[in-house]
């Protein structure tokens, strides 16, 4: 297995997890309701890390983070 920066060629794979996720309703801050479409505002905006768990050739989980920027 590798950890590895998610790509847009990630993008179902991300989705199936992240859906499976949300879709119960007791997550926090995602209703069961949100859209494939506004994944991408939430795993690839301009202000997010995200990365995969890559085990051969397989998305098996991935995780996000907010990039902090820091002023000099």
């Amino acid at each position: 297995m590798i950890i590895r920066k998610a790509t847009v060629e990630d993008y179902d794979a991300i989705w199936n997890i992240f859906q499976a996720v949300i879709k119960t309703g007791d997550t926090y801050p995602f209703s069961p309701t949100t859209s494939k479409e506004s994944l991408h505002q939430h795993w690839f905006a301009d202000s997010m890390s995200s990365y995969v768990a890559d085990q051969d050739g397989k998305i098996i989980a991935t995780i996000r983070g907010k990039t902090k920027s820091v002023k000099v």
